[in-house]
């Protein structure tokens, strides 16, 4: 199905952006037209079939891994302390470095990946 962002969070005068989500399984029948969901998933490129060669411009897809609806939410997704650390991360001078380290720490001298 797609997933477009909400109107209002759309910028003054653009339409809102949309992405084709692929759901498998349980997932498929989470939502239904018009419902305001929060997906989370892996955003990946699919390459066009059929032809010989191609221009390198790939259609990215987000494949869910989980499906929310938005009403049945009862928590917020980040509480104060979150926020308070989100933000004390955000202000070292290292900050990069250190996410960097705590997402691919096997790629040791690859930083930039």
């Amino acid at each position: 199905f797609l997933v477009q962002e909400a109107p209002e969070a759309a910028p003054a005068g653009q339409i809102p952006r949309s992405i084709e989500v692929i759901c498998e399984g349980d997932l498929a029948d989470k939502a239904k037209p018009g419902d305001r969901v929060q997906v989370t998933g892996v955003y990946k490129p699919f390459p066009k079939s059929g032809g010989d060669f191609t221009d390198g411009i790939w259609p990215a897809r987000l494949i869910a891994t989980s499906v929310s609806l938005i009403k049945d939410m009862t928590e917020a997704p980040f509480v104060s302390d979150d926020v308070k650390n989100i933000k004390s991360i955000a202000a070292r001078e290292d900050a990069f470095q250190l996410l960097a380290r705590s997402f691919a720490p096997s790629i040791c001298g690859h930083e930039k990946v």
